[in-house]
């Protein structure tokens, strides 16, 4: 079976114990079929308190051999993003397998790390409804 951790951190400055406190609203989740082998999902999330960062794009793509994550933080332009892929010691069907073996990780900071991000993002952003990721922009 096939589970998933997703943790909604804090989106922007965090002020006094209250706003500290405060969750991400879950704006919309689209399933994405066909994009790898055992599926995988994008979450859309705005913050309650939207500082400098007021939305978190959270995408996961499941696959026999290993699992791939990315987490975009953005309002009217992209502003972090970081993919992460994981590597099973074996696939996940098999006894003992479905453990994580290694990781590897891009993030905007390189040349070719944005270049990819900003791509990949497009592509995310677009399987929203826009009036969804309206609630995103920096007013």
């Amino acid at each position: 079976m096939k589970s998933a951790i997703y943790c909604c951190l804090a989106l922007g400055a965090a002020s006094g114990a209250q706003s500290a406190l405060a969750k991400p609203v879950l704006l919309q989740t689209v399933e994405l079929e066909d994009m790898s082998t055992d599926g995988g999902e994008a979450k859309l999330y705005r913050a309650t308190t939207p500082a400098l960062a007021p939305c978190r794009m959270d995408v996961i793509h499941y696959g026999e051999s290993g699992r791939a994550g990315y987490v975009f933080i953005f309002g009217s332009r992209l502003q972090s993003a970081t993919r992460t892929e994981y590597r099973y010691n074996l696939p996940y069907y098999m006894t003992g397998g479905g453990k994580v073996a290694s990781t590897h990780s891009i993030t905007l900071k390189s040349a070719a790390g944005r270049k990819q991000l900003e791509a990949d993002f497009a592509e995310y952003k677009a399987k929203f409804d826009p009036r969804k990721l309206a609630q995103c922009e920096t007013r």
